[in-house]
């Protein structure tokens, strides 16, 4: 191995060199640099400031439509002139007819009755004519 001495070999530059005035100019750069970012902050407050008047603006409208939602979900009972009007508005007088026609038919054979009422709606077997007569 080589003896290696110090105070043989060349010296080496400095990569940096600092001026005198590098520390007035380091302490001038880092509270300039603080400022910006305190700028930008302040920047930043300003602009979520309409961000929250938004939402603001929006909970008040939910919080309003709330109640009107729930009235429009409730439900009431039907009154029984609704639950006719429903049960006739797709009624087939036609097939009503037939079918009294042959429960008519049964009766009839089944047994003779006394009341004249009874005895009118067993001979007449039109039946759509009775139920449509006022």
């Amino acid at each position: 191995m080589k003896d290696f001495k110090l105070d043989t070999q060349p010296k080496i530059k400095p990569a940096f060199e600092a001026s005198d005035t590098y520390l007035d100019q380091l302490q001038k750069q880092v509270v300039s640099s603080i400022q910006q970012e305190k700028n930008k902050k302040a920047a930043f407050r300003i602009s979520t400031r309409g961000i929250w008047r938004y939402a603001a603006a929006a909970v008040v409208v939910i919080a309003a439509s709330i109640p009107i939602v729930n009235n429009s979900l409730v439900t009431t009972e039907p009154t029984s002139s609704e639950i006719e009007h429903e049960l006739l508005r797709n009624v087939d007088f036609g097939s009503v007819a037939f079918a009294l026609d042959n429960e008519l038919s049964l009766v009839t054979t089944e047994s003779e009755s006394t009341d004249p009422v009874e005895n009118e709606l067993l001979e007449n077997t039109n039946v759509e004519f009775l139920i449509t007569e006022p």
